[in-house]
């Protein structure tokens, strides 16, 4: 098609006609015209819903050449998913970095993945992802995450962190979504009748007047008649020492009727506390006591739960019952024939 113009049609410039110009708009007026525009441009945006985007736990999250995914931050994700902002705060207890003033996101919708950018910068951060735990630094390195934990023979726990361009292995005060632990013991049986605990205290104070010997007792659970006793071992004893051997008649297949409870012995004149020699002696998972004293009106009883070298102190009313004004203070004399006195060694 021929292109004209309207020089090609014969077209004059036409004649000049007056027009009245009217006065230019004041200051006053353009600032109000200004802000009534502004108003209304602010009530359009405020108009216009942006899109929320929610993501679900197949979603995926990758930032500095590793991979995790959603649900290792967020631990409850609902079926409509959750927001961004709800992922960047669990990525944020893990990487300290994604704060709410650094965190940008590139979201690939179309492959479900979440590429956060913390555009400021930032040092450290602890995990607080469900990750797995290894006893061997090698299971850590053979793991296919990135991240897991070792727990060293002296208890300590390290952070293992894999990438491309290097592997750390560190040790770690903190590990986050593990709860924190106290010590605590259970006693599942009746507590031990206080008349057995008279029968025990008057047998240490016979042996301390006899010359401040230590003696121990045993006490066990009959789990036919459920009921306690008390055994005297074999044993022979000085100020500070005790060899015992422990009744046959409650061990082998017997164990399985009589349990020992607990193991108790004096310190006579000494104050009650477990020494060295204890600590080597009480490997097997029990009960352990010790009272001390027994020469004074108000003498100490201490008393522990020990499996290998691991002890937790408890109150000896925990395990005891505590009434001692009906009881009767004795003891079996045939427990003497066990007891061989010896010098101090």
């Amino acid at each position: 098609m021929q292109e004209i113009t309207i020089f090609d049609l014969g077209v004059t410039e036409p004649k000049k006609e007056k027009v009245e110009v009217s006065a230019p708009p004041t200051l006053k007026e353009t600032v109000s015209k200004k802000k009534a525009e502004g108003v209304k441009a602010a009530k359009a945006k405020a108009e216009t819903v942006k899109e929320e985007i929610k993501v679900t736990g197949e979603w995926t999250i990758h930032f500095a050449t590793e991979t995790f995914q959603v649900a290792d931050f967020v631990e409850e994700i609902p079926e409509e998913g959750i927001t961004l902002e709800q992922v960047r705060e669990g990525l944020e207890r893990s990487f300290a970095q994604f704060s709410v003033a650094r965190t940008k996101w590139d979201v690939d919708k179309e492959n479900n993945r979440l590429f956060p950018d913390a555009f400021a910068g930032s040092k450290g951060g602890d995990s607080s992802m469900r990750v797995p735990f290894f006893t061997s630094i090698e299971d850590a390195v053979n793991h296919e995450g990135t991240l897991s934990y070792v727990i060293g023979a002296n208890g300590q726990v390290y952070e293992s962190r894999k990438s491309l361009w290097g592997d750390l292995l560190v040790k770690t005060n903190r590990v986050e979504r593990v709860k924190e632990v106290e010590e605590q013991f259970n006693f599942h049986l009746p507590k031990i009748p206080s008349q057995i605990l008279a029968h025990i205290l008057s047998f240490f104070e016979a042996y301390t007047k006899k010359g401040e010997y230590e003696v121990m007792l045993c006490v066990y659970w009959d789990k036919e008649t459920e009921t306690y006793f008390l055994d005297c071992p074999k044993q022979v004893v000085t100020k500070f020492h005790i060899d015992k051997q422990l009744n046959p008649a409650y061990g082998g297949r017997n164990s399985l009727r009589y349990i020992k409870v607990l193991e108790i012995h004096s310190h006579n004149t000494m104050r009650a506390y477990f020494s060295g020699t204890d600590d080597a002696d009480e490997q097997q998972f029990g009960l352990y006591g010790v009272v001390g004293r027994l020469d004074k009106p108000g003498i100490e009883i201490v008393t522990r739960v020990k499996v290998n070298d691991n002890a937790f102190l408890i109150p000896f009313t925990d395990i005891f019952e505590r009434d001692l004004s009906c009881a009767t203070f004795d003891y079996p004399k045939e427990w003497e024939a066990n007891v061989q006195l010896k010098g101090e060694i």
